[in-house]
């Protein structure tokens, strides 16, 4: 069997953008902060509890209590709820992601399907929300963001444990991060998973120089990413 753990933004759902400028707005909001470090690589790890964490430090004197993160959090769901009500289809799967995932969840045996993504809980569920079934509702589907961890290596480590518990200790022929950024090539390669970038252009180019087997534009046709999955823990293992 092959785990094959996904990334959220920009990797099931296209929502970089939507994502960003929301956080942004919601950090300026909820500590009246007008500027800060939005150069998301330099803060070493790019998850949204990290990133806030060092804010704070930063700019407050101090690290958030877990009460405020919580609150922080609802603040900027809705911020998402809010724009995604004012722009129908700006929140949208990445093409062949929905159906990927439907069949990865239904009708193999031979593939684990994870989630890691370094997004806090509630605005992960509510990218999620942009595909027509309950994903975080299968059972076959294992979860975690950065509400679980600050670092992505030990959020997609957290799924992994959860794969583990459900179907044995070692049950992995091949672990496989899927990912758009170069900090989720990082973060694979720390973890001696194989890494499958999502992107096109320059983004592919940079996820291929950090180590990408391969690089899928989108999940048209599906079958072509399900067969590589498949082939990962004969080939590269």
């Amino acid at each position: 069997m092959n785990l094959v753990i996904f990334d959220i933004d920009g990797t099931l759902t296209d929502s970089d953008e939507l994502d960003e400028v929301c956080f942004i707005k919601a950090v300026k909001d909820f500590w009246d902060i007008d500027t800060f470090n939005t150069d998301w690589e330099s803060y070493g790890n790019y998850t949204d509890s990290f990133v806030l964490r060092e804010i704070a430090k930063e700019h407050l004197g101090r690290e958030p209590h877990r009460e405020e993160l919580n609150a922080f959090e609802d603040y900027f769901a809705s911020l998402l709820d809010a724009a995604v009500s004012e722009v129908p289809g700006l929140l949208r799967p990445i093409d062949g992601a929905a159906d990927l995932l439907m069949e990865l969840i239904a009708d193999t045996d031979d593939i684990a399907v994870g989630i890691a993504t370094g997004a806090l809980r509630k605005s992960a569920e509510r990218k999620l929300s942009a595909f027509d079934f309950d994903i975080l509702g299968a059972n076959k589907v294992a979860f975690s963001c950065s509400s679980d961890a600050y670092t992505r290596e030990d959020i997609i480590l957290h799924t992994e444990e959860k794969m583990k518990h459900r179907y044995g200790s070692e049950p992995f022929d091949a672990k496989i991060y899927v990912g758009d950024g170069v900090w989720d090539a990082k973060a694979s390669k720390a973890l001696g998973y194989t890494f499958i970038g999502r992107g096109v252009g320059e983004r592919a180019e940079a996820l291929k120089a950090e180590g990408a087997v391969r690089v899928f534009e989108n999940y048209l046709p599906r079958a072509d990413f399900v067969q590589y999955i498949r082939t990962l823990g004969n080939v590269l293992v």
